[in-house]
């Protein structure tokens, strides 16, 4: 079941979904919740890291780029989030890659971003680039993310 943002802010304030370095009452939309872009971020054919000193991502044309959320994310074994793209991002020609975050994962997200157009862009740190939405799972996954194996990317601080 997709929860909307009463159901969210519930879960949020019961610390049922924890989400740190967030400003839960701005971020909260009518299904989702917007995720903002942190200072670093890196060019992973080359594995080069830039940190943006000026408060600005630079992003070259044509050029992929890894960067990651400034929230820390914590789902319960019950709730899946969908990553989706930020609208006014796509049609300036930025592209935010898509997934889902699994039950019990832990940490900020880190996620690609392109930039395709012909001219250098600019994302000021701390701007939303991507809203999560949440589903309730009917009962509590057997396998979730923090149990894995080869749970990689959990409780990951950066890229």
């Amino acid at each position: 079941m997709l929860l909307q943002n009463q159901n969210i802010k519930k879960l949020i304030d019961e610390d049922e979904i924890i989400v740190e370095n967030c400003n839960v009452d701005d971020q909260l939309k009518s299904v989702g919740l917007e995720l903002r872009i942190g200072s670093d971020y890196m060019r992973p054919e080359i594995e080069e890291v830039y940190n943006s000193n000026n408060g600005q991502i630079e992003l070259n044309p044509r050029t992929f780029y890894k960067a990651h959320t400034i929230e820390n994310l914590e789902l319960p074994t019950d709730i899946v989030a969908h990553v989706n793209v930020r609208s006014s991002l796509s049609r300036e020609g930025i592209i935010v890659t898509k997934g889902k975050v699994n039950p019990g994962f832990k940490g900020k997200l880190v996620f690609g971003i392109r930039n395709v157009t012909e001219k250098t862009a600019y994302i000021d740190v701390g701007h939303p680039v991507m809203e999560l939405t949440f589903f309730k799972l009917d009962s509590d996954t057997e396998l979730p993310y923090n149990e894995r194996e080869f749970a990689q990317y959990q409780g990951q601080e950066g890229i």
